[in-house]
């Protein structure tokens, strides 16, 4: 029995060889085939499509994009060239609006699918509530780490898809790439990659003598020194006096304010005194009802134009304003021991750098983890597997499957799965397709996992001035020899008889 498809609930007949599902990760499913119908059959954009495999097994369910047809000559049929998104079409099309207080990307993503998504038919599958917070993971400047729980605070009013894909970059900021994924029975995921077990990829199942597979080894992104810039690092507090001119209302300070500062005025009495230190308030450039403004990132304090301007002699009225400042910042990060492997591979000083932009780190030490996270990531060797094509289902992108081919020195090897691609081979069977990487390989993957770690700014060759700070975090090692004195005391005490006597001070055996 061959593989069947369903347009609109209607058997359609699929031209041999033209069908091809690709699912990727990071990628939402697409769906290519070339349908033949009669001249009074016609297909509209959005009729759901099912294909379904020799066994009536559900491999693909998805909804048209704009269909195309072209009649052949004077035959009376068309010929329909056809394209379908997957599920994740249900998250393009709705709108979310929520605001959430210190909650979990996880909880955020149940109640998008509770409130929103239901209504399409939606169900949770695999929801994690995003990766626990430790001294050796990086939590960004939207998640407050309560204990071993990331909790966001966040507004979200966009597409389900769009909202989608920055809860992934929330849940992904600690360095564990995380993905979203509705799939053909409307099952919505949100996990980390690897978090799902897929069947085993070996001699038994895959087309060795048609469609062969291939073995790629290397890192096209590999490095073992990187460098994390276009965040800024917070100085100690500072305190900073200006003396008024009767004309000035806008005070630049030596660093941009990192948070809001205290500010207060000294007026003179014109006779070298001074009345005293007076508090002012302080609200955010762009508000009102305050007597001086700031914004973070923004070396500037500006007096409200409706107070008095601080004068100049003889009265020299002072401002002070008590302060954290922030600096421009970049931290560099050396894998000693991948540094030496290179030197031995190359023969060169074996050090191989990048250079990632993120404008959302606030302190030195977040850059230096989030340079250490990437390290971790991209130092060290990888593979790809490429065209294991089997006719076994139950793969899907994400999947973290054991690779058995000896003849490629992978033996238990656990792979990733970047892409499963279904297509009919032979022209009457359902074929899957599989791209697998160990260690970070693949363009695509990695282009993925970027995007949703570094904001979409691109590094400046040139952005480095006088004033940016540079972090080293070292390799080194050290021996300790360790010593100990040990003094052992022997107290003797009196066994109990009736000619003993015992005091408050007698210990009796």
């Amino acid at each position: 029995m061959a593989y069947t498809a369903k347009i609109g609930g209607v058997p359609v007949f699929i031209v041999a060889g033209s069908l091809k599902i690709d699912q990727s990760v990071g990628k939402k499913t697409q769906a290519a085939l070339t349908v033949k119908t009669d001249s009074y059959t016609f297909f509209q954009q959005f009729q759901q499509i099912q294909v379904y495999d020799d066994s009536s097994n559900l491999v693909f369910a998805g909804y048209l994009n704009p269909p195309q047809a072209q009649k052949p000559g004077f035959q009376p049929s068309l010929v329909w060239t056809l394209t379908a998104m997957g599920q994740e079409y249900l998250a393009k099309k709705r709108v979310v609006q929520a605001s959430y207080t210190n909650k979990t990307p996880g909880y955020m993503v149940r109640d998008i699918v509770t409130n929103v998504l239901a209504a399409e038919g939606v169900t949770a599958g695999n929801i994690y509530d995003g990766p626990t917070c430790s001294d050796t993971l990086y939590c960004s400047n939207s998640l407050v780490c309560d204990g071993n729980t990331p909790l966001a605070q966040k507004t979200l009013f966009s597409k389900v898809a769009d909202a989608l894909d920055s809860l992934v970059q929330d849940a992904s900021s600690a360095g564990v790439s995380y993905y979203w994924s509705i799939d053909k029975n409307k099952k919505l995921d949100f996990a980390p990659y690897g978090s799902s077990i897929g069947p085993a990829i070996d001699d038994t199942t895959i087309d060795q003598m048609g469609n062969p597979p291939s073995i790629t080894f290397g890192n096209a992104n590999y490095r073992n020194g990187q460098y994390v810039t276009g965040g800024v690092a917070q100085t100690l507090t500072q305190t900073e006096t200006r003396m008024g001119d009767g004309n000035t209302t806008s005070w630049a300070m030596g660093f941009q304010l990192a948070s809001m500062p205290t500010i207060q005025i000294n007026l003179g009495n014109g006779s070298g005194g001074y009345l005293g230190w007076t508090s002012q308030t302080v609200g955010l450039k762009g508000t009102s009802g305050s007597q001086w403004y700031w914004a973070q990132g923004d070396n500037i304090v500006a007096q409200d134009s409706s107070g008095t301007k601080l004068r100049g002699a003889p009265y020299n009225d002072m401002l002070q304003v008590v302060y954290v400042g922030q600096y421009p910042n970049t931290a560099i990060v050396y894998n000693a021991a991948q540094v030496a492997y290179q030197k031995s591979i190359d023969g060169t000083s074996g050090i191989n750098e990048e250079i990632a932009t993120d404008n959302t780190l606030t302190t030195a030490n977040n850059a230096l983890t989030e340079a250490s996270n990437l390290l971790t990531r991209f130092a060290q060797q990888g593979a790809q597997l490429q065209q294991a094509t089997t006719r076994t289902g139950g793969y899907a992108p994400g999947q973290l499957c054991p690779v058995n081919m000896p003849y490629f020195n992978q033996i238990n090897a656990q792979m990733l799965l970047e892409t499963v691609s279904i297509q009919d081979l032979d022209g009457v069977n359902i074929w899957y397709v599989l791209t697998g990487i160990q260690g970070p390989y693949d363009t695509t993957w990695v282009d993925f996992w970027s995007r949703i770690l570094a904001p979409q700014v691109q590094a400046n060759s040139s952005n480095a001035q006088s004033s940016t700070s540079t972090n080293t975090l070292l390799d080194m090692t050290a021996t300790l020899a360790p010593s100990a004195d040990l003094t052992i005391s022997v107290y003797a005490c009196p066994i109990a008889s009736n000619s003993t006597l015992c005091g408050s001070s007698t210990i009796v055996c």
